[in-house]
């Protein structure tokens, strides 16, 4: 398993739950620009990766909105 950025990990203790959604979108954005990437440089391996942590971070503020 990978290791955390200690600055991000540190962060994402410290923020508030509205900080932590705004993380979240925009690690999702994030991952989607760079599988767009992927896809135009066909990096398929890259992409696949790149659309799965778009998929977890939407799993996750699919999760913060269930009640």
């Amino acid at each position: 398993m990978p290791t955390m950025n200690p600055y991000f990990e540190r962060k994402i203790l410290d923020s508030d739950p509205i900080d932590l959604v705004r993380l979240l979108y925009q690690r999702a954005i994030a991952s989607i620009k760079d599988a767009r990437e992927h896809v135009a440089n066909r990096r398929i391996a890259e992409r696949a990766e790149a659309i799965g942590r778009a998929y977890a971070a939407v799993t996750e503020l699919n999760a913060a909105v269930k009640p």
